[in-house]
């Protein structure tokens, strides 16, 4: 519903909707958006339309979060002023919850060498542009590779590293693999309110769409046939040694040349000794 039907007056309303219970819907709308709501949609880019829903569905206990509504919403460390581009992707993925294990609950905590690496990778010039455009990660089993890639991925498409109509992709050996990203980061967003409200995600072909800025991201798997017409900004590469071969690395490759700011994260798994 719009705006123009949000404000719509009441007494058309109970004309379009002459039902036995016309009278509770009259009085749920007009219960239009309030200063506050608008306050929030302006100082957060948020549209007015998703606060006043927000705001609503936890008044009436429908929504999960059951938080309050500006704090989850408007509290945003990484639009703290001073920050350099690296410290606002570190700030980004701490406000993301940790979503299985003993943790599960809390907030991710990234282990120094993890931000000793997003440091290096986000490093930028004078002009604020971000020089490296591939970067390689090797980790043993068991550190957190799946939740860092999904967190990453999150930063490109709906945080701080997001670009309008941006393309992220989680790229793996098997579909099955990519998926492993693409899980994560809808456990992530189904329990993060201000991701919920804006990222639609389509779980049969695993994709992802941020409803404010246009941004999209999908699952590319290497044993899948060549795709061409893409414009990628992120590309996450799981495991590309244990690709059959180069054919969609190198095709991804050569599709970044269409933005300004692109990042290829390749991430592999240490062999053991």
């Amino acid at each position: 519903m719009g705006l123009r039907g949000i404000n719509a007056k009441p007494k058309a309303q109970i004309r379009a909707n002459p039902n036995s219970r016309g009278e509770c819907a009259a009085k749920a709308i007009r219960k239009t958006p309030t200063k506050n709501d608008r306050e929030i949609a302006e100082a957060t880019g948020v549209s007015l339309v998703t606060v006043w829903r927000t705001r609503k569905k936890i008044k009436s206990g429908h929504h999960r979060d059951k938080s309050n509504l500006t704090y989850s919403i408007t509290s945003h460390p990484w639009e703290k002023k001073g920050l350099s581009r690296a410290e606002r992707v570190i700030a980004f993925i701490e406000t993301l919850p940790v979503t299985a294990g003993p943790l599960a609950g809390t907030n991710l905590k990234l282990r120094p060498w993890q931000k000793r690496f997003i440091r290096e990778v986000y490093k930028t010039d004078e002009q604020g542009n971000r020089a490296v455009r591939t970067a390689v990660l090797s980790v043993g089993r068991k550190n957190g590779k799946t939740q860092l890639a999904a967190a990453l991925c999150l930063c490109h498409l709906s945080g701080p590293e997001a670009e309008p109509r941006g393309e992220c992709y989680a790229v793996a050996t098997t579909r099955k693999q990519a998926g492993r990203v693409f899980n994560e980061m809808v456990a992530i967003i189904t329990r993060t309110l201000w991701l919920d409200e804006r990222i639609n995600i389509t779980r049969y072909t695993k994709e992802m769409e941020d409803l404010n800025n246009g941004s999209e991201f999908a699952v590319l798997a290497a044993d899948a046939p060549a795709v061409h017409g893409l414009s990628p900004s992120f590309i996450c590469y799981d495991e590309l040694g244990q690709a059959p071969n180069r054919v969609l690395y190198e095709a991804l490759v050569t599709a970044l040349g269409g933005r300004a700011q692109q990042l290829i994260l390749v991430i592999s798994t240490q062999a053991g000794r």
